[in-house]
């Protein structure tokens, strides 16, 4: 009996193993406008010390919410739950039908951005580190494009707390240079090329949590031999 036991634990103790895992340590929670439209809310869970993934939740409806989990090496997750649910769990479990492969096919865009230090932004009476990620291409040729200048404005005394990048282009831009510095944005607002405002978005909380997200081995496409198969069916997790 004791033999058994003890298979049926380390068989268990390997699917945990094998399952990928991703921990939150903070919820952010940004109110978002867009010229002309209605501002809505945005939660944001990520890991101050891993911006490779983060998970964004929103409202889809009066019942359930939308959640989309990204990790810039090779995954992606979009899922439902219940609204109470999504906002208070403590634990996601993903199944292989929310699971996609994530491709960055605009990695050499590296080559064509840059990010530049501004000098401090002071709001109420506290200063702010404030950087930007601009295209180095031509004035003719970003109207043409509508590419948009993104300016951050970010906490000084979070200096443990890496950079949020939700964009998988500007992730490998910050590996590649790493010259900004650490905080969570406090506002990031967006400029075209004229240098208009065309959205905002603004912290309105931030919290510390304990969250998990568990996604199956079986649907860990980032390893090697685990293949994506099109799925036909949707359940949310």
């Amino acid at each position: 009996m004791k033999k058994v036991f003890l298979l049926i634990s380390l068989f268990a103790s390997c699917q945990l193993f094998s399952q990928r895992e991703y921990k939150f340590d903070y919820g952010l929670t940004y109110s978002f406008k867009i010229k002309n439209e209605k501002t809505a809310t945005n939660v944001y869970l990520v890991n101050s010390k891993e911006n490779n993934y983060y998970l964004y939740i929103h409202d889809g409806d009066s019942i359930n919410s939308t959640l989309h989990f990204y990790d810039f090496k090779g995954l992606m997750v979009n899922g439902m739950m219940k609204n109470a649910k999504a906002y208070q769990s403590s634990e996601y479990v993903s199944n292989c039908n929310e699971v996609l492969p994530l491709k960055n096919p605009y990695k050499y865009q590296i080559n064509n951005y840059e990010f530049v230090n501004l000098k401090d932004t002071v709001l109420n009476d506290t200063s702010y580190y404030h950087y930007k990620i601009r295209s180095l291409k031509s004035l003719k040729y970003q109207k043409r494009k509508k590419i948009l200048t993104i300016h951050y404005i970010v906490d000084k005394s979070s200096n443990k707390f890496i950079p949020f990048l939700w964009n998988p282009t500007i992730y490998e831009e910050w590996k590649n240079e790493k010259n900004i510095p650490n905080g969570y944005p406090k506002i990031i607002f967006k400029e075209n090329f004229e240098g208009k405002i065309t959205s905002v978005f603004s912290l309105v909380s931030i919290k510390k949590i304990e969250r998990k997200l568990t996604i199956p081995e079986e649907c860990d496409y980032t390893k090697a031999g685990i293949k994506y198969i099109p799925k036909t069916t949707f359940n949310g997790f």
